[in-house]
């Protein structure tokens, strides 16, 4: 009757357990299902907006083809702007009224030079003066003294250049050019000074003969709008949209919501992808905890719900703080995790934890290859260099191990394609991951503190605190009972001994 009893409560207990470690393996399903589906939330902090930096590579899930707003409305502005303002022909009524503006001055001129009774002075005055052409009084002087000859051919020569200068459209923006071409006009055959008087004169009475005709131009450009067809942007499956770092102009912002990347939204494919990864991810933990040395259901409940939060809690801090950091990725001491749950748990659970939370947490960053072999080689080499973990010496040569293969793995990935002014970078690279390295060691060493001051957890810190000569409890045996002390002693380091 008491083995039957006994035999019930053992089937009682291990159908509790059994009970506990399932709902151990369905809140790590969630956490990781969920952990994965976080990007949606708070991937790339927020919707991405103009003169944003991309946080990571933004690559096109397939291949895609769409009508470009920014671009046409950008090229269609081009065509617009390269069409000049277009002006009225040349007003005959103008250039005639200039012509006969012309004739008036240079009578007048005509009749000061034959005035005696008008001093120089006033002569000069009232020719400056002249309201529609506007001369100078050193100009004035200079027709004043021309000899009668001189001044005949100057005025013929005025006349002339003024007739084919205005019969050439002059607009207000050319007008200075146009003046400037008046000396193209003038007879060689007159001399620098009458050449000189003619020059200043026909400039002066120069005026736009021609205006803008804002119909005509305003159609032109709609035409030349109308011209640029829409433009069609296409991108092929897995092409890298936007490069980590990238600040966002407002074409990439375009190509970002049309392919419903800026911030992309929930869908039954992105779900049902993240169930499958935590279903695959359990289901090996679990097989590495059931089959591994040390069986799960020998093992306490806490240890294995200790493992699993671990593991969820690092790929969420991983899932928020790694993204769109360079360095970060390289220092984050993600190995520590499979350090810990290998003391936790067992070898071969903390091997697959490693391998899981590497490509989890390496898929979400900019360089996924990379860094899921970063990643999960580390952790796998941790692993095996941490053994069974009896000395502190264990956790400093795991963490030495970590370090030097991500270091490899850097190397790996980046050496083939580095340049010369790559060097500084790669170097950082090769920094932070052997620093990552000893983090982990260290990291890893706190966890076990803490599991084992706090959840009563067997840890080889409790071990090594238990075996020191100068704890209390040894010092009060080896002063009560010396004997029993000294036998303990030899009994340890011959079953030490037996069981290496």
């Amino acid at each position: 009757m008491n083995l039957d009893a006994a035999s019930r409560t053992e089937r009682q207990f291990n159908r509790r357990k059994a009970a506990l470690l399932a709902g151990v393996a369905c809140v790590t399903f969630i956490g990781i299902t969920i952990a994965q589906l976080s990007r949606y939330v708070i991937g790339g902090k927020g919707t991405l907006n103009v003169g944003d930096v991309a946080p990571r590579d933004i690559r096109v899930p397939q291949r895609a083809s769409f009508i470009s707003e920014y671009e046409t409305q950008r090229l269609r502005d081009l065509a617009e702007a390269s069409v000049s303002p277009i002006f009225t022909p040349p007003d005959s009524q103008i250039s005639r009224r200039q012509l006969s503006t012309a004739r008036a001055f240079l009578d007048g001129v005509a009749f000061a030079r034959a005035d005696k009774q008008t001093d120089t002075a006033e002569k000069i005055k009232n020719i400056a003066a002249s309201v529609e052409v506007g001369i100078s009084e050193k100009a004035a002087l200079r027709l004043l003294e021309l000899s009668q000859p001189s001044w005949l051919r100057v005025d013929m020569q005025v006349m002339a250049v003024l007739d084919v200068a205005l019969r050439s459209p002059i607009q207000p923006d050319d007008l200075n050019r146009t003046k400037d071409s008046v000396a193209n006009l003038i007879s060689l055959s007159l001399s620098q000074e009458e050449a000189t008087a003619v020059n200043e004169v026909a400039q002066a009475l120069l005026v736009p003969n021609t205006n803008y005709d804002a119909a005509a131009t305003d159609l032109a450009r709609a035409q030349a709008r109308e011209a640029v067809l829409p433009v069609e942007r296409s991108f092929e499956a897995n092409q890298t949209l936007i490069r980590s770092g990238q600040v966002l102009k407002e074409i990439d912002v375009e190509a970002l919501e049309m392919m419903n990347l800026r911030r992309p939204n929930l869908a039954w494919p992105d779900v049902a992808g993240a169930v499958l990864f935590s279903l695959l991810a359990v289901s090996m933990i679990a097989a590495g905890m059931i089959y591994g040395h040390g069986n799960v259901f020998t093992r306490p409940v806490r240890n294995t719900t200790l493992s699993m939060g671990l593991l969820v809690l690092a790929l969420w801090l991983t899932r928020w703080l790694l993204p769109g950091h360079g360095l970060l990725p390289y220092l984050a001491p993600v190995v520590a995790v499979s350090l810990a749950i290998t003391i936790w748990s067992g070898t071969f659970p903390g091997l697959l934890s490693g391998l899981v939370l590497g490509v989890l947490v390496g898929l979400d960053l900019d360089k996924p290859l990379e860094f899921v072999t970063y990643f999960a080689c580390g952790s796998v080499m941790a692993t095996l260099a941490l053994g069974r973990a009896e000395r502190l010496s264990s956790f400093a040569r795991a963490g030495i191990a970590a370090g030097v293969m991500q270091a490899l793995i850097i190397l790996a990935f980046n050496l083939p394609a580095m340049q010369a002014q790559d060097a500084p970078q790669l170097a950082s690279y090769l920094i932070a991951s052997l620093t990552s390295g000893v983090l982990a060691a260290a990291l890893a060493l706190m966890l076990l503190y803490f599991s084992g001051w706090v959840l009563d957890i067997t840890t080889i810190i409790q071990l090594i605190e238990l075996s020191r000569p100068s704890h209390p409890l040894l010092q009060q045996m080896l002063l009560q009972a010396p004997g029993t002390y000294h036998h303990s002693l030899m009994v340890a380091n011959l079953s030490e001994q037996a069981a290496e």
